[in-house]
């Protein structure tokens, strides 16, 4: 609207509009809490912060609190008023699990920033989730829509005479929740994840720090995936978001002789780890091109597994570097030594 208003009145002052608004901005102080619905994760009787979000229990106790403050905010007449719209809130909130989050933004706005930091939070337990549970646990959980449940059934008619029609069905999305609890959180302190919490909550997190949460936004985004050939590209991208690629050599090179150094502190380890990883550059080319698009079981937990250790060891190095460089001068010295 200010540029518009500044094409048509060649006596605008943009400048001074400008400084009007930037101060506006800075002195905005409103708040809004929003609740978003969280499925596939279950969490009984404790609460556990990560980020700037709050995950709590969908219970009855903090839908009584929902009922008390919006009474509080509307008054009770007004309540009553709106109370089968207001109740059917509460119920898409009851059980599982729901994220809290304090936004500084007009409510609009909030509830976008609020889905954002959630999905950064979520990030992080997803990457729990292949160190607490089996690589092959089908564990799948986010906002309320993102991975439903659901039972498919078919119908199949055939020709031979034995069997005419036939069923099948198949579980869509996951049976299993990712339970969250005393012994999980005192795991998920254990691997550092608290530290990367508490890189979500600067203002201004380290380039290191950042390096790290685009990594594991990378590897989260393969556990998505329904198809292993959509995983395996996402693997092979948060490798490549990891480690840098010095001018003049190839990406896949970089990443599997970076993958070596940090895994592994012998030659045989080394040269071993460094021929699958070209194995799965031709693998990768084959997917994203439209050749080979079968990729094993063992072959997408192998570079899983990989991709998780080297986030492993990067966590547990959050504290010595603070940016990408500092990392890839760290591995030269490897080599060199």
């Amino acid at each position: 609207g200010i540029l518009l208003y500044c094409i048509e009145d060649s006596n605008f002052n943009i400048e001074e509009k400008l400084i009007h608004l930037i101060t506006e901005l800075k002195e905005f102080n409103e708040f809004s809490e929003v609740y978003l619905k969280i499925e596939g994760i279950l969490l009984q009787k404790m609460c556990f912060e990560l980020g700037k979000v709050k995950f709590t229990p969908g219970d009855d106790f903090l839908l009584q609190f929902l009922r008390e403050r919006a009474e509080r905010k509307v008054g009770i007449e007004n309540l009553v008023y709106i109370a089968n719209s207001f109740e059917g809130h509460l119920n898409e909130l009851k059980g599982d699990c729901v994220a809290i989050v304090k936004v500084k933004a007009i409510p609009e706005k909030a509830y976008e920033v609020a889905k954002e930091e959630v999905g950064r939070a979520i990030d992080l337990i997803r990457y729990c989730s292949k160190i607490l549970y089996p690589l092959n646990e089908n564990i799948r959980f986010g906002l309320k829509g993102d991975y439903p449940r659901s039972l498919r059934r078919g119908l199949i008619f055939s020709d031979s005479s034995d069997s005419s029609i036939l069923s099948n069905r198949e579980f869509i999305g996951s049976p299993q929740f990712f339970e969250i609890n005393e012994k999980s959180l005192n795991k998920m302190e254990e691997i550092g994840i608290f530290s990367l919490s508490k890189a979500l909550q600067k203002k201004q997190a380290t380039k290191f720090e950042e390096l790290l949460l685009r990594t594991i936004h990378w590897f989260s985004i393969a556990l998505t995936q329904y198809e292993a050939g959509n995983a395996f590209l996402c693997l092979i991208i948060a490798l490549e978001s990891l480690f840098k690629n010095p001018q003049g050599n190839s990406l896949g090179a970089t990443v599997a002789e970076s993958v070596a150094f940090m895994l592994y502190d012998n030659l045989e380890g080394r040269k071993k780890i460094i021929a699958r990883m070209k194995d799965f550059y031709g693998q990768r080319s084959g997917v994203a091109h439209g050749g080979k698009k079968v990729i094993s079981d063992s072959d997408l937990y192998y570079l899983m597994i990989i991709v998780r250790e080297c986030i492993s060891i990067g966590i547990k190095k959050i504290q010595d570097f603070n940016t990408q460089t500092e990392l890839m001068n760290w591995l030269e010295e490897i080599k060199l030594s």
